[in-house]
Parts: C-alpha cells; sequence; structure tokens
C-alpha cells in the first residue's frame, strides 16, 4: 500500500510514469516548479496527507540525486 501511496503522489505530482522518465531532460527550476505547483495543489490537504505527499517528494529527489539523474540533491529544497 505504501509504495501504491508512493506512486500516486509522483504522478499526481509529475504526471504518469513516462513523465517522471522525461524529467531527466527537465532543467533543476523546472523540476522544482512541478513540485512546487503539486503542493500548492495539496494545500487543501489534511496536514498527515500533506506530510506524506512532500515526504514522498524529497525521497524521490534524494533517490533522483543518488542515482545521478540530478546534479544536486532537490530534496533540500523541499519544505
Amino acid at each position: 500500500l505504501t509504495l501504491k501511496a508512493y506512486r500516486k503522489d509522483l504522478e499526481q505530482a509529475f504526471g504518469n510514469a513516462d513523465k517522471i522518465e522525461a524529467l531527466k531532460s527537465l532543467t533543476e527550476s523546472e523540476v522544482l516548479g512541478l513540485a512546487r505547483e503539486a503542493l500548492n495543489v495539496w494545500a487543501s490537504l489534511s496536514l498527515s496527507s500533506r506530510n506524506r505527499k512532500t515526504a514522498t517528494l524529497k525521497s524521490f529527489f534524494g533517490w533522483a540525486y543518488q542515482e545521478q539523474l540530478t546534479e544536486r540533491d532537490l530534496s533540500t529544497l523541499i519544505i
């Protein structure tokens, strides 16, 4: 269930899996813009839902950095 929830969160933030793969070609500011848009959409959700979705984004960005899909760890920019 956790993986299902994480997948749903990422799809809400970035679109389907093809779009997530395409993140490699986006600039850092474009990726952060997508993340900020998602966080704004999620603002009306309960605190626990927002926290989980934010944690998903932070984990994803940390993973992307470890996999060398980004030049720096963008997770530190998500509040």
